[in-house]
């Protein structure tokens, strides 16, 4: 029986007094850009609690191009993601 992978997932704050990249968890699935498909949506809306960006200042898909899960040779974005444009 397989399980799904684990990946680390990262957000890019470029909207913040002090810019960087921030862990956020993790997320699963069978590859890395199958585990982000399938958890866009709720990390776009961690993501807006956590770092309270509102709906009318950043859309969804501003905050979805600055997502990434970690893979052992780099970074998968939304633009990895096959069928996958963003709200």
């Amino acid at each position: 029986m397989n399980h799904p992978l684990v990946y680390e997932v990262l957000f890019f704050d470029g909207w913040g007094a002090m810019p960087g990249y921030y862990l956020l968890g993790n997320v699963e699935g069978d590859t890395p850009e199958q585990a982000l498909a399938a958890s866009v949506e709720r990390i776009t809306q961690q993501i807006r609690r956590r770092f309270g960006l509102h709906e009318g200042e950043v859309s969804d898909g501003q905050i979805q191009e600055t997502i990434y899960v970690l893979r052992e040779n780099g970074l998968v974005s939304v633009r990895d993601v096959a069928g996958f444009h963003g709200s």
